[in-house]
């Protein structure tokens, strides 16, 4: 982990031929900008329930100190320079128990290495510049979140303003924000994040992604249904229900789908327990129906 100053700012800046054609700012980029959405190809990809150690730069972890300790409770998804994405869940009512989130991690894969990430791609190792922490300056939560309501998690979303504007390098980039509903077609998913593997509850410690289906509104609601949980809202969707899922220490990471670019579609809310069981799938915000939100919070 290494602590934002305007030396490394320099250097991480310059490692990046992406850097040099796309500036960090406050607004989210544009979808055809080239400056959202893209991975660096300079590693030879890792597919299925596997690392991924460059292939979703604009992932993150929230980081929460509690007295004198620090913990990595939830995810985050990086939107533009300053801005990112969260569950209002993660920043909401519980801080007391796990801590009060201070910082946004970026650009990390192995959250038990301090320094550079390195992993065998088949041709010898392939390495990150290792984890950026940058202070978080202010949080803005859903207003119609209410923590109360646990089990639906309606309006599940928090904004996230970075201290310091984040650096885009091969490793540290925004994903594009979402330009259509994407429960008007099929579509297939990719979720990334540090969540548990084996129901243990406990966050893995290396980055994951997992392909998940979209589950139509009228099959999620009646599993909801089923499980006695109150009516899908507008603002959720819902993925998985075939055996592969978000878990435990997912909440707020990325769902994503790839056209030319990976735009968001949703953030981890709440499952079922336990995790990946068939039938039961996760339910996500769907970032579609809060773009208007979005855009009247982000502000210089």
């Amino acid at each position: 982990m290494v602590l934002l100053n305007l030396w490394l700012l320099a250097i991480l800046c310059c490692v990046s031929g992406y850097a040099d054609k796309c500036i960090p700012s406050i607004q989210p980029p544009n979808q055809n900008s080239g400056c959202c959405g893209v991975a660096a190809n300079n590693l030879k990809r890792i597919s299925g329930f596997h690392p991924a150690l460059d292939e979703y730069p604009w992932t993150a972890l929230v980081e929460y100190k509690k007295r004198n300790q620090t913990a990595l409770k939830c995810s985050a998804v990086l939107i533009s320079g300053r801005y990112a994405l969260s569950g209002a869940q993660c920043i909401s009512g519980n801080t007391e128990r796990i801590g009060v989130p201070i910082n946004i991690r970026l650009g990390d894969y192995d959250v038990t290495n301090d320094g550079p990430d390195c992993v065998d791609d088949g041709d010898g190792k392939s390495c990150n510049t290792g984890a950026l922490t940058i202070p978080i300056e202010k949080i803005i939560k859903h207003p119609k979140y209410q923590e109360s309501n646990r089990r639906s998690r309606e309006h599940d979303i928090a904004l996230i303003k970075l201290k310091e504007t984040a650096p885009y390098t091969d490793f540290i980039r925004p994903i594009c924000l979402p330009t259509s509903d994407v429960t008007n077609a099929p579509r297939s998913f990719v979720l990334a994040g540090w969540g548990s593997v084996n129901n243990t509850g406990s966050l893995s410690n290396i980055l994951h992604h997992v392909n998940l289906p979209l589950i139509d509104a009228d099959t999620c609601k009646s599993a909801i249904k089923n499980a006695r949980f109150p009516e899908l809202g507008s603002g959720q969707l819902c993925a998985g229900g075939e055996g592969k899922d978000s878990c435990a220490g997912d909440s707020g990471a990325p769902l994503m789908y790839q056209h030319d670019v990976f735009e968001l579609a949703g953030i981890v809310s709440f499952g079922f327990q336990p995790c990946g069981t068939i039938g039961k799938p996760g339910v996500y915000t769907k970032v579609f129906a809060y773009m208007d939100w979005i855009r009247e919070n982000i502000v210089e």
